[in-house]
């Protein structure tokens, strides 16, 4: 999963800020 948002700079952010659940929040946040 990781290499995957590697790839995305905004979504790694997102993932960081949310912390728990980085694929559901981070979806949502790009959503």
């Amino acid at each position: 999963m990781a290499k995957r948002f590697r790839g995305y700079l905004p979504v790694v952010v997102d993932v960081e800020t949310a912390g728990f659940n980085p694929e559901r929040d981070a979806l949502l946040e790009i959503a």
